[in-house]
């Protein structure tokens, strides 16, 4: 019933919603979805950097090395 398309960088690139489970505007309803997922996804990219720059703070870390791996 519903559909949602991710690319390689965990975006969201479509959501599609039967239109019988829902009576208004549709296409609206899928844009804010794919907006909150993808709003949602960098959220928790930059909780992860950010946390992860704590634990590696003290670290020497080669240049370009990045973790989690």
């Amino acid at each position: 019933m519903v559909e949602v398309t991710i690319d390689g960088r965990n975006q969201t690139r479509r959501v599609k919603i039967d239109p019988t489970l829902a009576g208004g505007d549709i296409e609206m309803l899928e844009d804010l979805i794919a907006a909150a997922c993808n709003d949602a996804a960098n959220r928790l990219a930059s909780e992860t950097q950010a946390r992860m720059a704590d634990v590696t703070g003290g670290m020497s870390l080669p240049a370009g090395f990045k973790l989690p791996f």
